[in-house]
């Protein structure tokens, strides 16, 4: 961003933080968030400036912002969710007491948090927040025990998947077609539901994405869609 969009960004931040001070602000910031589409979110915004602006004014007030949202567990599920951990690691050190000192707070808040959750808390965690990492939830063995849980609440978390899949973050993508036919994989009626809800046609539509990671996993997803036994298939 320019010097310009910098200071927006600063001055956004800053009346974020200003409202943080206020509980019924803060109630209203979460419900807010939690409305919004995958590509949008005050929470998911802050986390992408203070992984994309380099002046430490603009993490500053960003951290000051986090440490205030730490008593509001929905908040903090969401930065977990939207790697804020995974950011903090790639700060440069900074001189800045105040700042190192909010940093140091709010990563062992979240890394406390985190610990606490089972692992399919952790995945609806990432789900929810609109932004999936290439985190460990990302594998056969979580989708072979745990894809009844996904059952609940109408299929919410498998709804929000194929929302995903209108994402604009590569990574997002990568992941949601993963994820999407390892359900219709393992689920007895995923395939069914999967195409219902209108992700095959989204799936097929990414199998010829320019991103070749997000092309193959978009055909992975299609042929584990289509093929009933695909351990068979693999195998063969």
């Amino acid at each position: 961003p320019g010097i310009n969009q910098e200071q927006v960004i600063y001055l956004a931040g800053f009346c974020t933080w200003m409202l943080t001070f206020n509980e019924k602000m803060l109630r209203m910031i979460d419900m807010s968030d939690a409305e919004e589409k995958s590509s949008q979110g005050l929470i998911k915004n802050m986390v992408a400036s203070v992984k994309q602006v380099q002046r430490e004014k603009v993490i500053r007030i960003c951290f000051a912002a986090f440490r205030n949202m730490l008593n509001n567990e929905d908040l903090k599920a969401r930065m977990v969710g939207l790697g804020l951990l995974d950011v903090i690691k790639t700060l440069n050190q900074t001189d800045d007491k105040e700042l190192k000192e909010n940093i140091t707070k709010v990563g062992e808040s979240l890394k406390t948090f985190l610990g606490h959750l089972s692992t399919f808390e952790k995945y609806t965690t990432e789900v929810m927040s609109g932004q999936l990492q290439r985190s460990a939830v990302h594998n056969e063995d979580f989708w072979r025990k745990n894809n009844a849980m996904f059952e609940h609440a109408s299929y919410k978390h498998i709804r929000k998947l194929v929302e995903l899949l209108d994402s604009k973050d590569p990574l997002t993508l990568e992941m949601a077609c993963y994820d999407l036919g390892e359900f219709a994989r393992f689920h007895p009626d995923g395939r069914v539901i999967v195409t219902r809800m209108g992700g095959k046609g989204k799936v097929m539509k990414l199998m010829v994405h320019r991103t070749e990671a997000i092309a193959k996993q978009a055909l992975l997803c299609i042929q584990k869609l289509m093929v009933t036994n695909w351990e068979f298939l693999t195998k063969s």
